[in-house]
């Protein structure tokens, strides 16, 4: 619009001097030299004006498309951030619960006599054939307190608020607990306070065994509210059944622990 206003400048210079040319035509041509140099020039300006304009808008273009980019790549990282933090929850979680599946483990009972505590089972695979015919020892782990006013005999005790099975597809025997920790270092010191006769209010960490008689067999541990020597009417407040493949895997991994000789 700028250059069509300037051509029309110059054609009704044209005009005028057409119209004076009774006058002095040499000045007016003079005149008309001096508007037309102003008017290129103004052109010029105009176009540097407009491609300048032109760049800025470009430069400003570019700059807004690589901010967008740039929020997008962080967002895209961000993004793969949350979902690899939540991945690794998931999987620390998965871990935790798959170490705390065992419901036999940590396992506490309290009554008028006692409060016992589960805090571990074994599979030992290191059996003495001279002395028995099993292929397996479970060994439970628990601490005892005695809560009576009268002395507390772990061994005789602590087994009557359990029930250990051993079963596979065609048959299921209880098992009884054996003395046969007796003859493994290991359990020397656990097995001794067993046998000792505790006073009120006294604790002891104790162990006590039981044999199965084939790898092919799981088993499973009953765990009772109340011992079957003061009470029959009772309910089992935790049970674990492991499998012939969990027992021997605990079987490999404690396959240091061997008999005295």
């Amino acid at each position: 619009m700028k250059k069509m206003g300037y051509l029309g400048l110059v054609l009704f210079c044209g005009i005028a001097l057409s119209a004076c040319s009774s006058t002095d035509t040499s000045k007016l041509e003079e005149k008309l030299d001096k508007i037309t140099k102003n008017v290129d020039s103004l052109h010029s300006k105009v176009d540097e004006l407009s491609e300048n304009g032109i760049a800025s808008s470009t430069s400003e273009s570019s700059e807004e498309e690589t901010e967008e980019s740039t929020k997008e790549s962080k967002e895209t990282t961000d993004s793969s951030k949350t979902k690899e933090s939540s991945e690794t929850k998931e999987s620390k979680s998965e871990e935790k619960s798959t170490a705390s599946a065992d419901k036999v483990k940590g396992t506490v009972i309290e009554d008028d006599y006692v409060k016992l505590t589960v805090t571990d089972v074994k599979f030992i695979g290191n059996i003495l054939s001279s002395v028995n015919d099993s292929e397996v020892m479970a060994v439970i782990y628990y601490t005892v307190e005695n809560l009576s006013d009268d002395k507390l005999k772990p061994s005789g005790s602590v087994p009557y608020y359990f029930d250990v099975l051993e079963e596979d597809d065609i048959s299921e025997d209880s098992l009884y607990s054996s003395d046969y920790v007796e003859y493994y270092k290991e359990f020397e010191d656990l097995y001794a306070n067993t046998r000792l006769s505790i006073k009120s209010g006294a604790k002891i960490d104790g162990i006590m065994s039981y044999q199965i008689s084939s790898k092919e067999k799981s088993v499973n541990i009953n765990i009772y509210s109340e011992s079957g020597l003061n009470s029959s009417d009772r309910s089992i407040i935790a049970s674990q059944t492991y499998t012939a493949e969990e027992i021997a895997k605990d079987v490999k991994k404690n396959d240091s622990i061997e008999p005295n000789f």
